[in-house]
């Protein structure tokens, strides 16, 4: 958990100090995955609401079908067995949500090193090359 928050965190802290040319290259990398990633989340938490008020349109009391070994047909059990089942079906859509935060963390290395490649064609002197290799170190 603590590294996903120091992850996070330097990725926040490195664009709010790029430079327009950076910042140019990490618009590239968004604009060509918000729509895909946005979509995606969007997508995977609608279902899951739909899932999940399934029993309310079709004849079925619960949104997954599964057989408990005590009777869910009386309250306050079957309140109980619909939101414990909700709960389940969001956590799951939240463990799916997880793969595109690691995807958002590839395509950040991936405009990282594009910059890398952009400061390396500009090299002038030892010194300039001794900070890439420092920054590659680092990524």
């Amino acid at each position: 958990y603590n590294q996903f928050q120091s992850i996070t965190f330097e990725m926040e802290n490195f664009y709010k100090l790029t430079k327009p040319h950076e910042e140019t290259i990490l618009q590239k990398y968004i604009n060509k995955c918000v729509i895909f990633y946005g979509g995606s989340i969007i997508g995977i938490y609608l279902i899951s609401i739909i899932i999940i008020s399934g029993p309310v349109t079709l004849n079925q009391p619960f949104p997954m079908m599964a057989e408990y070994p005590f009777d869910v047909f009386h309250q306050p059990m079957r309140t109980i067995a619909y939101i414990h089942q909700s709960i389940c079906i969001l956590q799951g859509s939240a463990h799916i949500c997880i793969n595109t935060y690691t995807s958002l963390l590839l395509w950040f290395s991936s405009a990282r090193l594009e910059l890398l490649t952009d400061n390396l064609h500009a090299i002038r002197n030892i010194y300039d090359l001794t900070k890439c290799v420092q920054e590659h170190q680092k990524l």
